[in-house]
Formats: C-alpha cells, sequence, structure tokens
C-alpha cells in the first residue's frame, strides 16, 4: 500500500477535481486523506496513483455517460489498479478476518453471514465479535 505525502495529497486532490469537477460536493480531499491516514491506496507509487484516477475518473459506460458517479470507489482495488499498474506491481492483500482467518477481512463471506441473520453488526465484517447473546 502506497501513503501520500500531504503535497502529493494536495496535488491528487486538485488532479481529481479538474477531471471530475461534479464531484466536489462529495469532498474528494477529505476522503483520500482518511483513506491516506488509515491503510493507504492500492498504487505502488504517486505516479500510480495519478494514473489509476485518471482511468476511474473518465472510465464511461457504453451509452457514453461517466462510469463512476462518485469517487469513492477509486481508493479501493480494482480495474483501474491493475490496468494502470507497472509490470512489477502486485497487488495487495487484503488483511484476513479476525474470527475467520482463512477469509479477506472486508469481504469476510462468514461475517456477511452473520449480518444477514442479525448474529454481527455490519461495521463489524472482518473485526472480532462477540456476540451478546453467545453462550
Amino acid at each position: 500500500m502506497f501513503k501520500l505525502d500531504r503535497q502529493q495529497g494536495q496535488r491528487l486532490t486538485a488532479a481529481l477535481l479538474a477531471m471530475r469537477p461534479d464531484w466536489t460536493p462529495n469532498n474528494p480531499g477529505r476522503m483520500l486523506e482518511a483513506i491516506n491516514e488509515a491503510e493507504g491506496f492500492p498504487g505502488v507509487d504517486f505516479g500510480h496513483c495519478i494514473r489509476a484516477l485518471a482511468h476511474y475518473a473518465t472510465a464511461t459506460g457504453d451509452d457514453g455517460r461517466h462510469q463512476y458517479r462518485t469517487p469513492d470507489i477509486y481508493p479501493r482495488d480494482g480495474k483501474h489498479w491493475t490496468v494502470t499498474a507497472p509490470e512489477t506491481w502486485q497487488r495487495p492483500k487484503a488483511p484476513a478476518c479476525v474470527d475467520h482467518p482463512e477469509q479477506d477481512g472486508p469481504t469476510c463471506r462468514c461475517c456477511w453471514a452473520d449480518v444477514k441473520t442479525g448474529q454481527r453488526p455490519a461495521e463489524m465484517i472482518g473485526k472480532h465479535y462477540e456476540s451478546e447473546t453467545s453462550p
């Protein structure tokens, strides 16, 4: 995962808003800052972040309209990161689920099953959770 320095964060935000001024109400600078402070970006360097942003922000559907209505998915792993990556780049592995280590934490099927049956809150997917009603 790649972490931006302050200047890179400002430049990435400016590039994003230059490409998609309609995303201004989404406060993308704040979103990018939060991602950077948490896990970082799935890219290898700043150039990769810019290339992935350009791919994501300018992607269009068959009807010619923008494919993405918000910048929210940009920091997550996706096609925009893989097609713009250097040859030596390898996709970062998601952290394992704390309760189900054989599963990726953010998409743990076991946790999602618990959420669907009302046994786990959705915000606890991939994290340790002990039900109040467990024996």
